[in-house]
């Protein structure tokens, strides 16, 4: 039989999205310079025009017609804006010099920030699956109605209004094993906190400059210290009556916390008569770490670790700057 072999536009989608981003800050300095506050505002909007259904072949087209994106017209779909405020404000309190002299070469501050950006990282789930909520009750009476009926065909010979066969499946059986236990099992997770996300977090950086007129003058070292708090990798879980799954969402499993510390040593200097700023920087990133070599990501219910990922390795940088 002849074939006719043609290539059709099978489906696809368009959307278009502008976000339109303002921001201001307000530096000041108060007490001679011992104290600098900022304050800042930034505020993103999102516009965006989204199909209510994607574009299908048009059967009613001649093969020979091309259809693109060009023809349909982005603006003509429904429009949904969007937009969030994010406030911040920071003070750094500069140690007093004149008031109490710290030793040759020491400084100190102390920073505070407030943002409204900051959040703790926590998601928890909630309402799951609130359509297919309502088509299973929908369903149900229906269901219920045909559960000792067979799934497919009465077998050869079989005379209404006697046992089935153990070895045919019922409505009921299947329904129970495809979607009542499955959807039981996924409605045990509501309570529960995402996976693979700390909830607290933590960062100290801390910096020492030697003196300009000591014997390592130039020099410098930082050390950086970047904490997460312990993770929740899973839950354990045991079946119940009805076949679905119960989890202990009260009591997860935890991955240990960890702790990473960064080093860098770092020397500068003045060149070509004073015209150029030269610096050479050497980072140790991931110097020390906790955790050993493999951090645990899932558990068996049973609280067996069932896979890891591997640790950040330790990097070496050596880079130079110049300045003029």
């Amino acid at each position: 039989m002849p074939t006719t072999l043609k290539e059709i536009f099978n489906g696809g989608s368009r959307f278009r999205e502008t976000i339109t981003s303002k921001a201001a800050v307000l530096q000041s300095y108060w007490l001679d310079n011992l104290l600098v506050t900022t304050a800042g505002l930034r505020r993103d909007e999102s516009d965006r025009f989204s199909p209510l259904t994607n574009f299908a072949y048009d059967t009613a087209r001649a093969d020979s017609y091309v259809k693109g994106f060009e023809d349909y017209n982005v603006y003509s779909f429904q429009e949904v804006k969007v937009g969030k405020e994010i406030k911040s404000y920071s003070a750094v309190r500069r140690w007093p010099q004149k008031l109490l002299r710290l030793p040759q070469g020491v400084d100190g501050s102390a920073f505070m920030n407030v943002s409204t950006n900051f959040t703790q990282g926590e998601t928890i789930q909630t309402n799951i699956a609130p359509t297919a909520k309502a088509v299973i009750a929908a369903l149900r009476p229906v269901w219920d109605e045909l559960a000792n009926k067979p799934r497919t065909n009465y077998p050869t010979g079989f005379v209404l209004g006697t046992p089935l066969p153990g070895s045919v499946e019922t409505v009921g059986s299947f329904v129970s094993n495809t979607v009542y236990i499955p959807f039981a099992t996924m409605l045990a997770t509501e309570g529960s906190a995402a996976a693979e996300q700390r909830k607290y977090r933590a960062n100290l950086v801390t910096n020492y400059q030697f003196s300009k007129e000591s014997i390592l003058g130039g020099w410098s070292v930082t050390a950086g210290i970047r904490w997460q708090s312990k993770l929740g990798i899973g839950y354990p879980a045991k079946f119940k009556a009805d076949g679905s799954v119960d989890l202990g969402i009260g009591n997860p499993y935890y991955a240990p916390a960890e702790t990473n510390v960064d080093l860098t040593i770092s020397y500068g200097r003045k060149l070509w008569s004073n015209k150029i700023d030269w610096k050479a920087s050497l980072q140790v990133r991931n110097a020390f770490a906790s955790g050993g070599d493999f951090i645990p990501v899932t558990v068996q219910p049973t609280g067996q670790v069932a896979s890891y990922r591997l640790a950040p390795e330790q990097r070496i940088y050596l880079t130079n700057s110049f300045s003029f």
